[in-house]
């Protein structure tokens, strides 16, 4: 039973108690009647004014119950939807878990095969453990060996750079013997031929050591001669006939006279060729300990 239909009931009773109180009065009381009905309208119209009260009450409520109904309607049905997803995961993780399941039976059968494996394995490090100790004292009789062979190495390197510098200063003795040798015999040849010709001035070196490099290399129009000029001068001792070596690292290249000298630098001709062509960079030195 509704709401409207309790409220409408208990008007109805009210107006039967009315009415019968209203006749058993309008019976008892013939005269008073119309005083009787006056009171009694009031109250009927008390009662319809409660009524009336009563039903707005009830329609406010009703109104109120709707809203709430409809609330409770969404969040049943936001509360449906999330029960449906959970069963959705809840089917999902039951799935992963079967899937965990066959897989932890899986990598227990690995581990039983591994631990197998493991064993064999140690077995197989153990015999590996010995023959490394045996390959262990191959090794240390093998580097011991390569030592020595280094020792033997570096020992062949310090004779044959000694022997390269001795050959190199036999090289420039026998430039220089071979340069006096062409002096010599070009004085007889003049003397020969005129007995009043000039003599040439021989070369010389200096007292102390003078390095430098060839920076600029020219031939001369007939390609007899060479002329090159180097980066040390009068500042570095240099003197005009003075005589160095051209070398290129331990290569003997010939001899160089200088006939011109500047303060930082000098030229002079090539006066004994060993064939091979001098090219800027080559090494210069004079002088001792060369």
């Amino acid at each position: 039973m509704s709401v409207l239909t309790k409220v409408f009931v208990v008007m109805v009773a009210i107006c039967s108690v009315i009415l019968v109180s209203v006749t058993v009065t309008f019976v008892a009381n013939v005269e008073n009647w119309r005083q009787s009905y006056q009171q009694v309208d009031g109250e009927l119209k008390l009662a319809k004014a409660r009524a009336q009260t009563a039903q707005a009450e009830v329609q406010a409520h009703l109104n109120q119950t709707s809203e709430q109904f409809v609330l409770l309607k969404n969040e049943t049905a936001k509360l449906r939807s999330e029960l449906e997803q959970a069963l959705r995961q809840n089917a999902e993780y039951e799935s992963t878990l079967t899937s965990m399941e066959a897989e932890n039976s899986r990598l227990n059968a690995s581990v039983t095969h591994l631990t197998a494996a493991s064993k064999t394995l140690s077995d197989i490090s153990d015999r590996q453990g010995s023959e490394l100790g045996n390959i262990r004292d191959s090794f240390d009789i093998a580097k011991t060996n390569l030592i020595q062979t280094a020792d033997l190495y570096s020992e062949s390197a310090t004779r044959v750079e000694i022997l390269e510098r001795d050959l190199r200063h036999k090289q420039e003795q026998l430039a220089a013997l071979v340069q006096e040798n062409e002096q010599l015999a070009s004085v007889l040849q003049k003397h020969n031929i005129t007995a009043d010709a000039p003599s040439e001035v021989p070369a010389f070196e200096p007292d102390f050591a003078i390095s430098g490099t060839v920076t600029q290399v020219r031939q001369s129009d007939d390609k007899q001669d060479t002329f090159v000029q180097i980066d040390v001068g009068q500042n570095d001792g240099v003197e005009e006939n003075m005589k160095f070596m051209v070398h290129r690292d331990a290569q003997f290249l010939g001899t160089l006279q200088v006939n011109l000298v500047d303060a930082r630098a000098s030229s002079g001709r090539i006066t004994l060729d060993t064939g091979e062509q001098i090219l800027a960079g080559d090494q210069i030195l004079s002088g001792p300990e060369r």
